[in-house]
């Protein structure tokens, strides 16, 4: 079996996938090797998009927590989280990935990035 037809075997196609970002960074991120096997190619991971609970980053401010590190430890600090992914077939991809970060209050609201 050659290697294209390896790493269509290991993809779900149209299977929905639950993921925490740990299990989407480790999965897919840290061990994408075991998805391309010997194919060119690997995941790189553009950014981070964090549908936020209401309100959530004035509570944040008023008690000088930073939202990098409430996202980490935190519960209820976002309702939805996207993590937008590109496969890189050529290139090699430098580790660790840092993705930007933007936040915003609905889907349909503008995301401002977080520096």
């Amino acid at each position: 079996m050659d290697s294209l037809s390896q790493v269509k075997r290991r993809f779900s196609p149209g299977a929905l996938q639950l993921l925490q970002r740990k299990h989407l960074e480790a999965h897919l991120l840290e061990y994408d090797d075991f998805y391309f096997g010997d194919a060119p190619g690997r995941f790189q991971l553009q950014y981070y998009h964090y549908i936020l609970y209401p309100a959530i980053m004035n509570d944040l401010g008023r008690m000088n927590i930073p939202f990098r590190w409430a996202i980490e430890h935190l519960f209820n600090i976002a309702l939805e989280f996207g993590a937008f992914i590109r496969v890189k077939k050529t290139e090699e991809i430098t580790r660790p990935q840092i993705p930007e970060i933007f936040v915003s209050y609905s889907r349909s609201e503008k995301p401002s990035r977080i520096d």
